[in-house]
């Protein structure tokens, strides 16, 4: 399933192959007949690779009737590493069948030695176009890219929309931005200056948003390392999501730097600041960060009834 990039590690360099389709994937790995496409970087400072290309459109036309769509890879090289082992592979189709196909704004998660790497401004990207399945013989293209394009990403923490600052208690402030095509996905920097706990209980909710999205999910990233530390779809009103930290168990959040990750359902959230989802509603997305010396009266009993009425329903 295509999947719309909805935020995360910055866009660092573009590729476009329009001037050298169509480019026919012919034999396996490292085979001397394969297609070779080489860049020279435009990245203006080194940068970390991050582990997904995103923006992928491409079209895929099969010119032998026995392969797949999910045959034809990309192995890209950088001159900066030159063990045989530096590389990383793009799969762009998963098809096991195919006439003709294409993508537009596909996100592909990639593996390999060069992920996390630095990129050198200057150096040179060599795509080798290849079958992972050798159906044909000899010089024979099996399948053709017919247009092709892509970006790669930066590894590093996205610009935010807001920064929650939190430096005094009671602290209660709310921020809505607009959800759409152009961002699926919204961040937001939380500042906290002391441990949640008992006389510092800590909110995060999107009650209130409007719009077409009437489900959401969200998420806490360490600022610094990219990981995921809480995600939560449905605590909040509806189907709304919601956080909430008092130092017990499970809800411990110390002090510290943290990134805040909004999208409509269904998300998926990643490691190095990336989400994917596939939800293409529009509305307006509102973010709700409430820190209080002490809990409503209502709040524990007022979470257990909904937990125990709400019915699950999903929303594309």
């Amino acid at each position: 399933m295509a999947a719309l990039l909805a935020g995360g590690a910055i866009a660092q360099e573009s590729f476009s192959f329009g001037a050298h389709v169509p480019i026919g994937s012919i034999n396996a790995a490292g085979n001397a007949s394969n297609r070779r496409v080489m860049f020279t970087s435009s990245a203006t400072e080194a940068y970390l690779l991050a582990g997904r290309v995103v923006g992928i459109n491409a079209t895929l036309q099969s010119a032998v009737s026995a392969t797949y769509a999910s045959e034809a890879v990309i192995r890209v090289r950088n001159s900066g590493y030159t063990s045989a082992n530096d590389f990383f592979d793009i799969q762009i189709f998963s098809d096991q069948t195919f006439t003709e196909l294409s993508t537009v704004n596909q996100t592909a998660v990639i593996t390999g030695n060069l992920i996390s790497q630095m990129i050198l401004p200057g150096s040179v990207w060599t795509f080798e176009f290849y079958e992972s399945f050798d159906d044909a013989t000899g010089t024979i293209a099996e399948s053709n890219w017919t247009s092709l394009s892509m970006n790669f990403l930066k590894l590093g923490p996205p610009p935010v929309s807001h920064r929650f600052d939190v430096t005094s208690v009671p602290y209660v402030q709310s921020v809505t931005n607009t959800y759409s095509e152009s961002q699926r996905v919204h961040w937001y920097e939380l500042n906290l200056h002391q441990n949640a706990g008992s006389n510092y209980r800590v909110e995060i909710n999107t009650n209130g948003t409007t719009g077409a999205i009437d489900d959401t999910e969200i998420a806490i990233y360490d600022k610094a390392s990219g990981t995921v530390m809480f995600q939560d779809d449905d605590s909040g009103d509806d189907f709304f999501s919601r956080l909430y930290f008092d130092g017990t168990a499970g809800r411990e959040l110390l002090a510290g730097d943290y990134l805040i990750a909004v999208a409509g359902y269904n998300a998926n959230f990643g490691s190095d600041w990336t989400v994917d989802t596939n939800n293409t509603r529009d509305g307006d997305i509102r973010l709700n960060v409430s820190v209080v010396p002490e809990p409503a009266s209502t709040t524990a009993l007022s979470l257990g009834i909904l937990a125990l009425a709400r019915k699950k329903r999903k929303s594309a």
